[in-house]
């Protein structure tokens, strides 16, 4: 509000109390009475501290010198495979050939040895090992450390300048009591660097850190590692992670990382009381003076027994805090210890619910609030029982977990971690079995209430449009009875007009339809003629064609009997020649026996 505005609001405001008889009575009881007038003007912003900002850039140049200088190892796989395959040999396939003699296939007379199978050695370099995929872990879970912090920063970089006025009085008009209270509060948001440059300067810090992880984040470390898989705390303590200063300071921004889970800051504040001068209490005076007889002139309103609300309340107990008031003391006849119980119960309640606010203020999805809030207890009991028994690590430290070098204590070792595994594994499924029946029942309870639900709605909605049909009839029969004579004689009228235009166009259908069928029935007439000429012309067609396919076959058959009676005939040719020969032969031998007698 313009402040010239207000001035002139304010002295004409000023003028016409002034004008008031009621003003020296109510100055009067003012006077008597007791007030008390109070105003502050104060600055207030949150000033971030610095200190953790300072640790994590002690750490940077550790990280830097990692990431440029990439651990690896060599990776060798060793595979027998048949000599046509092999693509690599050295000395060891060798020496394995001899120790393996059942692969040699052959030696010929030279003694040259040519094998069936050889060991095929394949080396390669790693860059995933467990160092460097801790130092991935670590850069990516700064990264996002970083950015979180730079935008919390970011939205609570300016700072709160607030006005409070509060006015209290005591006082009595005509022997009746009034109390009086005006609390007016103004807030506005200022920019602080007039008054402090330390948050803009912290500002400045974190974007400069959140560049250089963002350097070492997009680097081609990170692109190498990407592939590979996060470590999962608690951390491995290897030996390079123990005695290489860069991977222990790593390991040492790992740890501070785990401490530093909040940002941190102070609330300054500053407070100025302002000293009320008498032409000021004097102007106030007027000001409420205005307020009160307007109220007072309307104070006795009637009200009606309709607007009256009654309100049932019901004392508070005085145990308001179980967790403050608790007693462990035992109570004499109480069987069970559930004292205690309750008591641990109450404290993880208040823990949970002040954790599940925190994640509800930051997602505002209460079904991924729950979801994180479990996931984060139950993977912090999960950790701590694996960091006590010692029974899970990633896939290439998994196998240190046992540090035993006998054979059998190792052989023991992994049986009691599978034992413990084991029961972990039972303890989970038994929990898992009864989160599933307690899901089942609420899916139960659900769907019974959902059914009610909807019938209460169904009726609900029945009975409401009911009344809106109802009232919409009634409403209906009002405007029609005014209408019914007028409108019952002039239907009729064009009930009569309707009828004699109806006729009319009736006989001219029948006609204009009983001129198209006929036309329809004659060219109908002509279309079956012609369609029966088209049927008998196939018929005919297609009997032509059966008396040619017929004669065909008969033509075929009667060379086939031609054939065969050819066929017999030679066959009978033959074995009358056969049969003259033979007789011949018979003849002449009877006539060379008959011949040889005479001779004698």
């Amino acid at each position: 509000m313009n402040n010239d505005y207000k001035k002139e609001f304010f002295d004409e405001s000023i003028a016409e109390n002034k004008q008031s008889t009621f003003l020296k009575t109510f100055f009067d009881a003012l006077k008597n009475g007791d007030v008390k007038r109070t105003q502050s003007l104060q600055v207030e912003y949150q000033r971030f501290e610095e200190e953790w900002l300072n640790n994590l850039n002690t750490f940077f140049p550790s990280l830097i010198q990692i990431t440029r200088d990439l651990k690896s190892s060599l990776r060798t796989e060793e595979e027998i495979l048949p000599v046509e395959k092999t693509r690599r040999t050295n000395p060891e396939s060798i020496r394995h050939l001899l120790r393996n003699t059942r692969y040699i296939k052959d030696i010929d007379e030279s003694g040259d040895i040519i094998p069936e199978k050889v060991l095929n050695a394949l080396s390669e370099i790693d860059y995933g090992i467990y160092e460097n995929r801790f130092i991935m872990t670590l850069v990516d879970r700064l990264y996002h450390y970083l950015h979180r912090r730079i935008e919390v920063i970011r939205e609570h970089v300016m700072g709160n300048k607030e006005m409070h006025f509060n006015y209290e009085s005591f006082f009595e008009i005509d022997k009746t009591s009034y109390q009086m209270q005006i609390n007016i509060k103004a807030n506005e948001e200022i920019d602080i660097k007039e008054i402090d440059i330390h948050n803009y300067r912290i500002y400045e810090m974190a974007n400069e850190a959140f560049k250089v992880i963002s350097r070492i984040y997009h680097s081609e470390f990170m692109k190498v590692m990407k592939k590979y898989q996060k470590v999962k705390p608690p951390i491995m303590k290897t030996q390079i992670i123990l005695k290489n200063p860069n991977f222990k300071n790593a390991y040492l921004l790992w740890l501070y990382l785990d401490k530093l889970n909040e940002l941190e800051y102070t609330l300054e504040r500053k407070i100025k009381k302002v000293d009320f001068s008498k032409t000021y209490s004097e102007e106030i005076d007027r000001s409420i003076s205005a307020l009160f007889s307007t109220i007072y002139n309307n104070s006795d309103i009637s009200i009606k027994d309709g607007e009256i609300i009654t309100e049932n309340i019901k004392p508070k107990s005085n145990d308001v805090d179980y967790v403050n008031n608790a007693s462990l003391t035992p109570v004499p006849y109480v069987l069970e210890p559930n004292l205690a119980t309750e008591y641990h119960l109450k404290k993880a309640k208040q823990f949970i619910n002040k954790q599940f606010t925190e994640i509800t203020q930051t997602t505002h999805d209460h079904e991924q609030s729950l979801k994180q809030l479990l996931v984060d207890q139950y993977g912090i009991a999960n950790q701590v029982f694996n960091y006590y028994f010692e029974t899970d690590q990633d896939e290439d430290v998994f196998d240190r977990l046992i540090n035993y070098a006998n054979p059998v204590r190792r052989y023991e070792e992994a049986l009691r971690k599978y034992v413990v595994a084991k029961t972990q594994r039972e303890v989970t499924e038994k929990m898992f079995n009864d989160a599933v029946n307690l899901e089942a029942r609420w899916i139960r309870e659900a769907d019974i209430l959902h059914k009610e639900a909807i019938k209460h709605i169904m009726d609900k909605e029945y009975k409401e449009t009911e009344e809106v049909v109802m009232k919409m009839r009634r409403e209906h029969a009002r405007e029609m009875d005014g209408f019914d004579r007028e409108l019952v004689s002039e239907t009729k009228k064009k009930l009569r007009i309707a009828r004699t235009k109806n006729k009319e166009s009736i006989q001219l259908i029948k006609k204009s339809y009983s001129d198209k069928l006929k036309e329809f029935r004659v060219k109908e007439r002509e279309r079956v003629a012609n369609e029966r000429e088209k049927i008998k012309e196939r018929n005919k067609i297609m009997r032509q064609k059966i008396k040619e396919k017929r004669a065909k076959e008969r033509e075929k058959e009667l060379l086939k009997l031609k054939k065969k009676r050819e066929q017999d005939k030679e066959a009978l040719r033959k074995r009358l020649m056969m049969q003259k020969d033979n007789l011949r032969k018979q003849n002449n031998e009877k006539l060379r026996k008959l011949a040889s007698k005479t001779v004698e």
